[in-house]
């Protein structure tokens, strides 16, 4: 890289992210290994912190919910990779998708925001999707039922 570049990603905030979605997307091994560590740490987390706390906070949820949104992103990028098609993904797009585009499919899944510019096609993925919208909802309740236990 040359001193511009380098430059540019520590002025410019925005292109940092546009390099290492870049610099994923030109390199599906790094991707890999990030998916695999993401499923492995995010789930081991989000049962650690599911299994070990008795009593239910705001901040135990969020950091549920977020762990399980990135152990999600990894397998959506794992299963998209090995079978093409599965997901349609938006025309702006051009290379292969990397992690980082699925991990923001898994926090707008997980939110249950659902813009709809990334949309599983394959019944299987539907299905994960749906367990994640699920577990999402489940975790507002969980925590709503909290504070209600709490105020009365």
């Amino acid at each position: 890289m040359s001193k511009h570049v380098i430059k540019n990603l520590f002025t410019k905030p925005r292109s940092l992210g546009f390099a290492l979605s870049n610099y994923l997307a030109r390199y599906p091994s790094v991707s890999y290994v990030a998916s695999l560590t993401f499923i492995v740490v995010g789930f081991l987390v989000c049962y650690y912190h599911l299994a070990f706390y008795a009593s239910w906070t705001i901040s135990l949820a969020i950091r549920v919910y977020f762990f399980a949104a990135v152990g999600m992103s990894g397998i959506y990028y794992i299963v998209s990779s090995l079978h093409f098609g599965c997901f349609s993904l938006p025309s702006d797009i051009s290379t292969l998708p990397s992690i980082v585009d699925f991990i923001y499919f898994s926090f707008v899944t997980v939110t249950t925001v659902g813009y709809g510019d990334i949309v599983p096609r394959h019944t299987f993925v539907r299905v994960l999707v749906l367990f994640q919208v699920l577990f999402g909802l489940y975790l507002v309740l969980k925590c709503t039922q909290t504070a209600r236990d709490k105020r009365f």
